[in-house]
């Protein structure tokens, strides 16, 4: 590998990420040892593949986070006359679940954007819950607003999964989110930072009663 040349403006943009810090550090980002990954004749693919790469640092994570529950707080509350005391009341007035795998884990990037909500938005511990609790809170009180939070729409799939996903709330009541939508409809609210364009539409056509608002 040491033998091809590499892209020189893609060599400059990058260099020039690293040393604003809009990339980490090259150790631990190093895009040229990632390039020597490769053989001689796909360098040319590793190359468009490097060109298109996004990165974002936690820190920016979370700034769409708050950027966007600063967009849903008018879709919770009607045009605030007091935006100091209406933004309280919207943080206490919501219900934060995740969105989950397949299996269910608490490695899942769901759970790490609820503590985000805590500790960037302000939102009560309380009123940061499981899937199930979310349900049981559904169920048998009356309608909350829930905010599904996750880092990033790909196929949508995760969040059908979670939508559809049956929970047992007593030995006899199994329901899942949908069920509860067809019998007591509720406020619902999909905001992960960044969603592609076909995981959005996969959304929108099997969830349509969830208003998906990605920041990105």
């Amino acid at each position: 590998m040491n033998d091809i040349h590499l892209n020189d403006q893609l060599v400059e943009k990058c260099e020039f990420f690293v040393n604003t810090q809009v990339w980490p550090i090259t150790s631990e980002l190093d895009f040229r040892g990632w390039i020597r990954n490769f053989k001689k004749d796909e360098v040319e693919y590793a190359e468009c593949l490097l060109n298109s790469f996004l990165y974002f640092s936690d820190t920016l994570t979370k700034q769409l986070l708050r950027a966007a529950f600063r967009q849903l707080a008018p879709l919770v509350i009607d045009r605030p006359e007091q935006p100091n005391l209406d933004w309280e009341n919207f943080l206490s007035s919501v219900i934060v679940t995740p969105v989950t795998g397949e299996d269910p884990n608490p490695t899942d990037s769901g759970n790490l954007f609820s503590r985000y909500t805590r500790q960037e938005i302000g939102i009560p511990q309380g009123n940061i819950v499981p899937n199930e609790k979310a349900i049981e809170l559904l169920y048998f009180e009356s309608p909350k607003t829930i905010v599904f939070v996750d880092d990033f729409v790909g196929s949508g799939k995760q969040f059908t999964e979670t939508w559809f996903r049956v929970h047992t709330i007593t030995p006899s009541v199994h329901k899942s989110f949908a069920d509860i939508m067809n019998h007591t409809p509720f406020k619902a609210f999909y905001i992960p930072t960044l969603c592609t364009t076909y995981g959005k539409t996969q959304i929108n056509n099997l969830v349509p009663s969830v208003n998906l608002n990605p920041h990105t």
